[in-house]
């Protein structure tokens, strides 16, 4: 899988260029003179204190953090697909990453070579610029290679970790990397924190830790937390322990972990984890949304007469890869509640399964 970095992506957006794709697709005319109009005559300038610059006209380029933005910049790279086909393509918004699978090294360099090379140059066409030396490689299940795009005279090496939307995967998918740049991050904040407490009561310390540092720990957690082995799951609870007791300041660890969790009022990194994952897959199945996960999911699962209220799913755990399926991972979740779910609103079922992780401690 790569990725590839473009450079000031919504600021490079061509306006004619977005019509032409517009028209390709068959859109309305009237949708693409409004979009039309809305990229002309737009201006700009630059203020600093007093100090202002003229007035300079706003050729290409829409505007972020607008609702607009994202959907325009989709449908200008929505030709994408035809363009590195055959292989499977992940975007969101300028973020796009793109799947090979080859049965040797060889053979999959040479696919990947001749799409990267396909792939920047139709950047290049629209009007967009890649950042090569930062465009990422990684290979999962094999060794290391290296891809020539000779055209670009830039050499691309595999890397065994690569930055997803924030999340670090590795290429063995055990997800060391992510463990180890969460513990890491836990232990930048600890001097913040014992400066805090010196200021704020143990009730706003415990606020400043729900918003800031729980967040940290279980970042697109229904990602990576089931897949865990003992030793990463025990780091990832040192690291959450390791700042309670600097916020607690039990120096002399007259406390343990249940004791600590008390004082705190807060649950252990376990039971934050599992409900995040359960409320994940409770919206999957709910909203049936994204659709191909669903798919994937409920064509495993079956219906019990004597619990009509629950789905059951298969056991699909031979070999490693059926470890790492979605219906596997459901199996294992969906044992561990404890109340009929499959007629709740998300709402009752976020109650419900608060109700149970408030007694039973996960």
């Amino acid at each position: 899988m790569y990725s590839a970095d473009l450079t000031a992506a919504f600021n490079l957006l061509h306006k004619e260029k977005l019509v032409e794709i517009m028209l390709r697709m068959g859109l309305p005319g009237y949708l693409f003179k409004i979009i039309h109009n809305y990229f002309s005559d737009r201006t700009g300038y630059v203020q600093i204190g007093n100090s202002r610059s003229c007035v300079l006209d706003i050729k290409t380029g829409c505007v972020q953090g607008s609702i607009l933005g994202p959907v325009l910049f989709n449908l200008y790279t929505s030709e994408l697909k035809s363009i590195v086909s055959p292989c499977s393509m992940v975007s969101y918004a300028d973020d796009t990453y793109v799947i090979w699978e080859g049965e040797t090294s060889g053979a999959l360099c040479r696919q990947l070579s001749d799409t990267m090379n396909a792939h920047f140059e139709w950047l290049g066409m629209i009007g967009m610029k890649c950042n090569l030396e930062k465009t990422e490689l990684i290979v999962f299940g094999h060794d290391r290679i290296e891809v020539d795009l000779k055209e670009f005279g830039v050499k691309i090496q595999s890397k065994d970790s690569m930055k997803i939307l924030g999340i670090l995967v590795d290429s063995n998918l055990k997800w060391e990397s992510q463990v180890n740049k969460i513990s890491a991050r836990a232990r930048s904040f600890v001097f913040s924190l014992r400066y805090l407490r010196k200021f704020l009561t143990l009730q706003e310390i415990e606020n400043v830790f729900k918003a800031q540092i729980i967040p940290t720990f279980t970042y697109g957690a229904p990602s990576w937390s089931n897949h865990l082995s003992y030793q990463l799951r025990a780091r990832l609870r040192s690291a959450y322990f390791f700042l309670l007791r600097a916020i607690i300041r039990d120096y002399n660890r007259r406390l343990n972990r249940s004791g600590m969790l008390g004082v705190m009022g807060l649950e252990s990194i376990d039971t934050i984890l599992f409900k995040r994952t359960s409320v994940f897959l409770f919206s999957l199945v709910y909203n049936l949304q994204p659709t191909n996960i669903c798919f994937k999911l409920l064509s495993k699962c079956y219906h019990n007469d004597r619990t009509p209220d629950k789905l059951y799913f298969s056991d699909t755990s031979r070999g490693k890869k059926g470890k790492l399926c979605i219906t596997n991972q459901a199996k294992n979740i969906t044992e561990q509640w404890d109340f009929d779910w499959l007629t709740l609103s998300k709402e009752s079922f976020k109650t419900k399964l608060r109700e149970q992780c408030s007694s039973v401690l996960v």
